[in-house]
């Protein structure tokens, strides 16, 4: 995902992808946390995209971490959609 100037989310591979990022003025302090799997292509392009700007987040697998998958099926209406981030409304 690349976001514009004015933070507005570009088209990642003709998909939409909805974040908010946050951008802290702590450098230590993640922006947001996102929910992936080990195995999600977007998941991996994302993080690769987000690391390259500097932007930075907390990873949560869904697949190691059985409470996680809750979130995510709550956010998604009962899907285990990834990436998510669950604060974005």
């Amino acid at each position: 995902m690349r976001v514009t100037r004015r933070g507005k989310p570009q088209l990642l591979s003709g998909r939409r992808v909805e974040y908010r990022i946050l951008r802290s003025r702590c450098s230590s302090m993640s922006a947001f946390t996102m929910y992936t799997t080990s195995w999600c292509g977007y998941c991996h392009r994302l993080k690769s995209q987000l690391n390259r700007e500097g932007i930075t987040f907390d990873e949560v697998n869904i697949e190691k971490q059985p409470d996680a998958a809750q979130v995510v099926e709550k956010a998604n209406h009962g899907n285990q959609t990834v990436p998510t981030n669950p604060n974005v409304q």
